[in-house]
């Protein structure tokens, strides 16, 4: 494991969760803008990870989502739903249609790492970076990439020029 990996890591984890739950940031334009640069940098630290030691099971209560969700919905209100498909590999140009929620995709990342944070803290980032990547490459890689996709479009639909 790379030395620098370990705090970068999880001072990104830190400063993600912070910005994305705490409702006194008043610059939408500024959280929004650094919430996707943060999880920008998160990717790029978790594919520099290698854990040194064995897994072990720990019980780690994970956030109330209900309640998380209801902070992200009032810190995000400009992000909401989008359309995806259900097959990106398969059935191309023909696929069916579904409805994604930015929301959503950000409350699962955001409680995610509130799991893993409080894995570091008591049990140690060996431990959890295996949450981190167990979480990262087999539940919310997709929900990131979706939510980035939104944005860009959202973006790009507010900076039209108007005809």
């Amino acid at each position: 494991m790379s030395e620098t990996a370990q705090p970068a890591a999880l001072a990104t984890i830190e400063e993600l969760v912070t910005l994305a739950t705490n409702l006194g940031e008043s610059d939408q334009d500024y959280v929004e803008a650094r919430v996707l640069q943060l999880l920008d940098q998160l990717v790029l630290d978790v594919r520099r990870l290698v854990p040194a030691s064995d897994f072990q099971e720990h019980s780690i209560e994970a956030p109330d989502a209900r309640a998380l969700r209801s902070i992200i919905a009032e810190r995000f209100p400009r992000w909401g739903q989008y359309n995806t498909v259900m097959t990106v590999t398969e059935d191309v140009g023909d696929a069916e249609l579904a409805i994604g929620h930015a929301q959503d995709d950000l409350t699962d990342i955001i409680g995610e790492l509130m799991v893993v944070r409080q894995a570091a803290t008591h049990h140690g980032w060996e431990q959890a970076q295996w949450l981190l990547l167990d979480g990262y490459y087999n539940f919310w890689r997709g929900p990131l990439r979706s939510l980035q996709l939104f944005v860009h479009y959202l973006e790009l639909e507010q900076n039209a020029p108007e005809e």
